[in-house]
């Protein structure tokens, strides 16, 4: 049952220099092959529709890529750039500032600073995860710890945000929020549906699955949203 499953913080491997390489290398190559893919898709589509959407897909893929790569490839943590003490590791937070209950208001305060600092809504996820734009910060406190061991969770909730943010022009905010429970949700209900043989490959395809039967009846239902400012 959804209700059993409880969230808890996660420890964050420290990765080696070696490791962020070849984190920075892999995924410039991905940006390389997603702009390839993007011209093979565009030259094989025929009418309007197909080239947009391609188009749509491969310029994000090529994006989402490119971030990661300069993201790994560059030392100075975010966090340094706004004037707080901290360290990340990888895309990964450090253990040190992991969000809890105790420094949630904290870490709302942050979000809020960087998001008035670049004009853009910050979304913070963890073992609870914080949205956030200049005025107004959300906790939400969907998901489960197994996320953090599958690769794509992070990528897939790139898609969903952005696809709630066009869907929501005018609330923004609230938008991405929604998102961000969406998945956690979808989370959970994969976790409650693994069995003792089901490891972290069955649980991402029933994440796949719970995304895509996703409703707003079920996402009402089972999000856990709070405005925390």
């Amino acid at each position: 049952e959804m209700d059993q499953i409880r969230k808890h913080t996660v420890s964050i491997p420290d990765y080696t220099m070696g490791e962020e390489i070849c984190n920075a290398v892999t995924h410039g190559l991905g940006a390389l092959l997603s702009a390839a893919a993007l011209t093979l898709l565009a030259i094989r589509a025929q009418g309007t529709l197909p080239i947009v959407t391609v188009t749509l897909f491969g310029v994000a893929m090529i994006q989402l890529y490119t971030v990661s790569c300069v993201y790994h490839a560059l030392s100075p943590s975010l966090a340094g750039k706004t004037g707080s003490a901290s360290s990340t590791r990888g895309v990964d937070v450090n253990p040190d500032d992991t969000v809890t209950e105790a420094n949630l208001a904290e870490g709302a305060s942050f979000a809020c600073r960087l998001a008035e600092k670049t004009g853009a809504i910050m979304a913070i996820t963890g073992a609870i995860d914080i949205v956030a734009d200049g005025q107004r910060a959300f906790a939400i406190r969907n998901g489960t710890p197994i996320m953090g061991r599958i690769t794509g969770a992070g990528c897939m909730l790139s898609c969903v945000v952005a696809a709630y943010a066009v869907a929501n022009p005018d609330n923004l905010v609230e938008a991405v929020a929604a998102a961000v429970a969406c998945e956690g949700l979808a989370g959970q209900i994969a976790a409650a549906r693994m069995g003792k043989a089901d490891g972290n490959g069955s649980f991402r395809t029933y994440l796949l699955d719970a995304m895509y039967n996703m409703d707003s009846d079920a996402l009402e239902q089972g999000a856990m949203i709070e405005q925390i400012r």
